[in-house]
């Protein structure tokens, strides 16, 4: 479910045109959604039901959520199952006969958030207390800071009503995180895009937490980490103070001293938190292919054409290397290795998976994908070969193979394994082959061009 509405949101920017704006409204909606569901077992998108929609509604309408707001995210789910029917993998609309609710008629507004809090400072001690209970049951977090400056009131009234209004506000969960590192590190906080950052230091941390996440880290493992060589006091205070504006980057609203909603500290450990609802692309693309390039090919052909579009599907989360803004970090290049790892072999089970299909071309295209990202991969130059010996192109087979070889010696001062070889030999004992029988048969024009042999599978 995860990476069809990754896909749904591809289609929206690409296919659609749709404007940035749009695609995050769509991308906030469907989230709840996929949150909603997965919190119920739900992980693929035939496993949808009416149901399940109807849950989706009824929570939203025990949250007391405006009209408008739930007629949006419906349409969102319903643009989404729609495009899911129009490309063939849904054989139901589980939010068919679902009729929205009627919208909310307007009511006037009395008081604004911000007249609200202009109250904590009025002369009447009721009042200061009213105006925190307000802000404790229909405020924000940007009434956390309004009313941590006045915890210590002359009025014990107030500071009571201040103190319960801070424990609710702190008591919310934080917005969900959408962390994009393939391509491009981009970060959103709920519906704020975080891009500028007070120090690379602040950032660092952050990446450093996400890629140990969900384990702590010591502090020291960090300061030496990303201060490497640095006395151990300076880089303790570097810690400290990139951590600071790391949490004023993630919640700018929150008074010092109260507890972050994204960050653990423990006795000399740090921990990133992931609220609920968060996303990670490189966990998405990892899961993804893991689970299609396990088990053998499917044998048959309507199993082969779902595991196409499932693998292809995966393997469009891979935008890029991971966090290519650090190409020369250490603690960075194990899990860019890793991913890039994992999209070699993707991209060679899809070649796999197109020549068992009969279409050699796609095959083509999937192992250059794979050689692309790892030139020196025998396994993805093997495949190349023979997806250009199905298509009757002995002699682009035979050049993959002898550009392979070169590669091999100039790099790594290497040559090719075994079977490689061997498969290239029948290549051009097959096309000798070929040129004699033209020249017996009295036909001296030029060999046919790339792609125009003659090619039996049994005969190589």
């Amino acid at each position: 479910l995860e990476h069809a509405v990754q896909a749904f949101l591809h289609y929206l920017a690409q296919e659609r045109n749709c404007s940035a704006h749009s695609v995050r409204a769509y991308r906030t909606d469907l989230l709840r959604f996929l949150t909603y569901c997965q919190g119920r077992g739900v992980e693929r998108p035939e496993q949808v039901s009416n149901l399940h929609v109807r849950g989706f509604l009824a929570e939203m309408v025990r949250a007391d959520l405006a009209r408008t707001t739930v007629n949006r995210r419906l349409s969102a789910v319903r643009s989404f199952f729609r495009w899911l029917r129009r490309l063939g993998t849904l054989e139901r609309d589980p939010i068919a006969r679902l009729r929205p609710p009627k919208r909310d008629r307007r009511l006037p507004n009395f008081l604004t958030p911000d007249e609200v809090t202009a109250l904590l400072n009025a002369p009447d001690p009721s009042v200061r207390a009213r105006a925190a209970a307000l802000l404790g049951r229909l405020g924000d977090a940007q009434a956390l800071k309004p009313l941590a400056a006045h915890r210590h009131d002359p009025d014990a009234a107030v500071r009571s009503a201040v103190e319960e209004a801070l424990a609710a506000l702190t008591a919310r969960p934080a917005p969900p995180l959408h962390i994009l590192t393939l391509g491009r590190f981009r970060l959103r906080c709920g519906d704020r895009e975080i891009s500028r950052w007070p120090r690379r230091s602040a950032r660092d941390v952050f990446l450093l937490l996400l890629l140990r996440h969900p384990q702590a880290t010591a502090a020291d493992a960090l300061a030496e980490a990303l201060w490497p060589g640095s006395p151990p006091d300076k880089a303790s205070q570097n810690l400290r103070r990139a951590v600071s504006d790391l949490r004023r980057t993630l919640q700018p609203e929150l008074p010092p001293g109260f507890p972050s909603g994204y960050l653990r500290v423990d006795e000399e450990t740090y921990a990133l938190l992931l609220p609920s609802g968060s996303y990670r692309d490189d966990l998405a693309f990892e899961r993804a292919v893991r689970a299609e390039t396990t088990g053998d090919l499917p044998a048959a052909p309507e199993g082969r054409e779902t595991a196409i579009a499932r693998l292809e599907t995966a393997l469009a989360l891979y935008a890029g290397d991971y966090l290519p803004e650090l190409p020369y970090t250490d603690w960075v290049l194990s899990r860019r290795e890793h991913l890039r790892r994992l999209f070699v072999a993707g991209a060679r089970r899809l070649a796999r998976l197109h020549r068992a299909a009969g279409r050699p071309e796609e095959a083509v295209a999937a192992a250059r994908r794979a050689l692309a990202q790892e030139p020196w991969d025998e396994e993805g130059t093997l495949l190349l070969m023979q997806a250009y010996a199905d298509l009757g192109d002995l002699p682009a087979a035979v050049r993959a193979y002898e550009t392979h070889r070169q590669r091999l010696r100039d790099d790594l001062g290497l040559a090719p394994r075994p079977d490689l070889t061997a498969f290239y030999d029948r290549l051009r004992a097959q096309e000798e082959r070929e040129e004699v029988r033209r020249k017996r048969e009295g036909d001296h024009r030029a060999p046919p061009a790339s792609g125009d042999l003659p090619y039996s599978r049994d005969r190589v």
